[in-house]
């Protein structure tokens, strides 16, 4: 959830509950319009002292450690059920008081071994956001862009710098749409499969780009594997806060394009959604 002033308990309820629009990736809300009748004031969160109503409000009660866990997934639940899945050809047949917004996994196979005897397999990109949250790369569709797939390259440059320049989504990379009627936007989800090399170098260029530091606070790798406790790596991983439905993305993804060895799933510990 970004930080927002609010001039009531009803805009603030509505910003929670409505966290797609915010995207699974971190996205300019400084441009984002919310839906008449919603007063909101967003504001930076560079322009948020510690010591901000705003803040402390939220750092307070709502946020206390025992708490957090139950707190994600139950909001996590609100936003799933408020946002639906549309086929892409329904999605773009909306009208213009929707507002799309794209974001990528992008994966790439690794053949390195991590303490020399456990197989990485592939490497996955995440990326922490503003917010505290995790979520993929990407960003609104524009104006001046002329397709979904023109939008999110535009804004991968921005978030990940001009080694994304080295490839390009494309509509083929597309997996799946939901839209959230109440904000009126629909979100779009691809992954892409980039050469280690490709990846590599985006992670190298990433510090340098244009949001890094505002926006973005830095990309992560997931951990594709399990320690011998039974928790360490994936599964611990997935305890963290994500943004909207990117942690569900996330594990269709590992599981849909084999990137997690098969039957890895059964023995993978899961955070429920509450």
């Amino acid at each position: 959830m970004f930080e927002a002033v609010h001039t009531n308990v009803q805009n603030q309820s509505w910003l929670l509950e409505n966290a797609i629009a915010f995207e699974a990736a971190a996205c300019d809300f400084r441009n984002y319009a919310p839906p008449q009748g919603a007063t909101v004031q967003p504001m930076h969160p560079a322009e948020i002292s510690p010591s901000s109503p705003a803040q402390t409000r939220l750092l307070g009660e709502a946020c206390q450690p025992k708490h957090l866990g139950q707190q994600h997934n139950r909001r996590n639940s609100r936003v799933m059920a408020r946002s639906h899945k549309v086929e892409l050809a329904e999605a773009l047949q909306m009208g213009p008081n929707w507002r799309h917004l794209c974001y990528v996994l992008l994966y790439a196979p690794n053949p390195g071994m991590i303490f020399g005897r456990i197989p990485l397999r592939y490497t996955v990109l995440m990326q922490m956001r503003f917010d505290g949250r995790l979520g993929f790369p990407g960003g609104f569709v524009e104006t001046q862009d002329r397709n979904l797939e023109d939008g999110l390259n535009r804004e991968l440059r921005e978030k990940l710098g001009e080694a994304v320049s080295a490839f390009r989504v494309e509509r083929t990379d597309y997996r799946s749409s939901r839209a959230a009627t109440k904000t009126h936007v629909v979100a779009h989800f691809y992954t892409k499969r980039l050469t280690l090399e490709q990846l590599e170098a985006v992670e190298a260029s990433a510090p340098r780009a244009k949001d890094h530091g505002l926006e973005v606070l830095g990309l992560v790798r997931v951990p594709l594997y399990t320690l011998r406790d039974g928790v360490g790596g994936l599964s611990a991983f997935l305890e963290n806060s994500f943004i909207g439905n990117a942690r569900e993305e996330l594990l269709g993804a590992l599981r849909d394009l084999e990137i997690l060895e098969p039957g890895s799933f059964s023995g993978l510990k899961t955070p429920a959604l509450h």
